[in-house]
């Protein structure tokens, strides 16, 4: 499973199909689990979803 790092604006644009969504309110980071529709590779994506 990879790791990628994105912001808000580009994970909108992500073709995924989530397992698991968490958020830690304290880094403003969401954590999403899931599978990338395209490739069908499980990937971790931590979004930063502070204002800009």
């Amino acid at each position: 499973m990879g790791v990628t790092t994105a912001n808000w604006k580009t994970y909108e644009n992500i073709d995924l199909k989530e397992n698991a969504l968490a958020i830690n309110p304290f880094t403003d980071k969401l954590y999403a689990i899931g599978a990338d529709t395209k490739s069908g590779m499980s990937n971790l994506y931590i979004i930063d979803i502070s204002s800009p």
